[in-house]
């Protein structure tokens, strides 16, 4: 047998994805400790209601960004098959010009709702005015960002995590202290932290178009080049399915920040926001992986090997929901303290759902890169259709299961209904593509997690039995519970190639020929 850790597309462990994972999951604990902060000072600066009115605007325009998602996915796809080969220089202007028709469009639907959004949203009369000047200018940077993506996108093709995560980064900061600052700001806060937020995004989005210009020639834009028919017809099919994709995930973000606050005011608004900020600095570390390995199932499907991608959209899979498992549940066990450490004031409800939005969050992650498998193909009408409308189904379960209970928390329930269907739809639905795809996903990623996560909230359930709620049992539950993770994984998640390939990185060398 010959194990190598040689950096080929369909190699599950080399040295380019740890290199991109550890750059990556550097940029995701930076920003979001960054994150964290600026909650923290963003809360105490402008209080729980405006904190609730700036969530509650600003998913408007974040909301409809699906279409920016959508445009992305399929972008990226493009320019990942795309590599080596002649035409990426007319492919990449052709996408530019797609991204700026969908921005126009994007523009105008984004004022529409947002005039809609203003009569309807839950918003105290002295904070009107500038609730106005926040939704305009929360537009116009989600119309610059959709502009340029295509720029991102060829970061991501060419596998540079790098210069990504020096753009979050630098970003991260620069808003830290910002919302710093404004604790000492005498004039109004809301429009002044909407200005910080818009600045950022906007200059760090225009400084990666720079630089990805300055390092790929094929990203300098040609006008004559920006309408192909071709791949306008390619990309627009692909991007109207997509769109269902990603109206799912908008449902289970963005769309349950304008429900809660419709039925539960500002303070459901702040509450579901503080749940949320936890959640999303969990998915972006444990959604590492499958960023990761994106590139690499598109390259792997572009050489026709349509099982080995299969077969590493499963590996895939249970990387990520084992990175999810690490996180998560020390976390659950001691979300209560951390958040009193975190926050002077705890809006009500945020404890309860955080975790059901953690477990709702690790439900997805069991299939989520059968998804990438799914748009590799390029067959994506049956798998965003179906999962697209499980997805979509969340925000009316979500606002009956609020109307009758009266409770965040079980609205918020829909999500993990949704979450677990969508999980099941995704490897099922990959029976046009091999066969008997649920007893493969069951034996190469259900059961292997199982066999991590158990051991793991064993031994966290007795630290807490046995310790009270301090900092000492705060460290030791998350040290037992990672370690306990770790190594239930390499002994019952990995099997001996993989575990061949990682011992082979961590010795700098491949290991000899058997």
């Amino acid at each position: 047998m010959n194990s190598t850790t040689s950096d080929t597309p369909g190699n599950p462990i080399d040295r380019q994805v740890a290199t991109n994972s550890l750059v990556t999951a550097i940029r995701v604990v930076v920003t979001s400790i960054a994150a964290i902060l600026i909650t923290r000072f963003t809360i105490a600066a402008l209080g729980i209601e405006a904190f609730g009115v700036y969530v509650a605007i600003a998913a408007v325009p974040l909301g409809l960004s699906f279409l920016t998602a959508s445009m992305s996915i399929a972008s990226q796809r493009s320019l990942t098959m795309s590599l080596g080969k002649n035409e990426r220089t007319k492919l990449f202007s052709a996408l530019l010009g797609i991204h700026f028709v969908v921005s126009l469009f994007l523009l105008f639907v984004c004022e529409l709702a947002a005039s809609l959004a203003l009569e309807g949203l839950d918003i105290p009369e002295s904070m009107s005015s500038a609730a106005f000047i926040v939704m305009q200018v929360s537009i116009f940077a989600a119309i610059v960002g959709a502009l340029l993506a295509p720029f991102e996108a060829v970061f991501l093709a060419e596998e540079r995590f790098g210069v990504l995560a020096a753009l979050d980064i630098l970003r991260a900061v620069i808003l830290l202290i910002g919302s710093y600052w404004l604790l000492s700001y005498e004039g109004d806060r809301l429009i002044a932290y909407t200005l910080i937020v818009a600045a950022t995004t906007v200059t760090s989005t225009i400084a990666g178009a720079i630089v990805a210009m300055a390092l790929y020639p094929v990203c300098r834009p040609h006008f004559t080049k920006l309408y192909n028919k071709a791949v306008y017809t390619e990309q627009f099919r692909l991007f109207s399915w997509a769109t269902f994709g990603s109206l799912s995930a908008v449902a289970r973000s963005q769309g349950f920040i304008i429900l809660i606050n419709i039925l539960f005011g500002p303070v459901g608004s702040a509450a579901f926001a503080v749940g949320n900020q936890i959640v999303s600095a969990v998915r972006q570390l444990a959604t590492t992986v499958t960023r990761v390995f994106t590139p690499r199932i598109y390259k792997v499907e572009a050489t026709t090997k349509r099982q080995e991608m299969i077969q590493l959209a499963f590996s895939t899979s249970k990387y990520t929901t084992i990175a999810a498992i690490l996180i998560t549940v020390p976390l659950i066990f001691e979300m209560e303290y951390l958040v009193t450490l975190w926050l002077d004031e705890v809006p009500a409800y945020a404890l309860s759902v955080a975790i059901i939005l953690l477990i709702a969050f690790v439900m997805d992650q069991l299939s989520a890169p059968v998804g990438v498998a799914h748009m590799a193909t390029g067959q994506v009408a049956r798998y965003y259709l179906t999962c697209g409308l499980t997805g979509i189904s969340a925000l009316p379960l979500g606002y009956a299961l609020g109307l009758l209970t009266d409770e965040p928390v079980w609205a918020l329930a829909s999500l993990v209904i949704t979450s677990t269907l969508v999980a099941g739809q995704r490897v099922w639905l990959l029976g046009i593509h091999t066969k008997r795809p649920l007893i493969q996903w069951l034996r190469e990623t259900l059961a292997p997690t199982l066999m991590t996560v158990i051991p793991s909230i064993m031994a966290g359930a007795v630290l807490l039995l046995l310790m009270p709620p301090t900092l000492p049992r705060l460290l030791t539950v998350t040290a037992t519970c990672c370690m306990v993770t770790l190594i239930a994984a390499y002994y019952f998640a990995m099997d001996s190639a993989e575990r061949t390939q990682l011992r082979a990185l961590f010795r700098f060398n491949a290991p000899r020929e058997q």
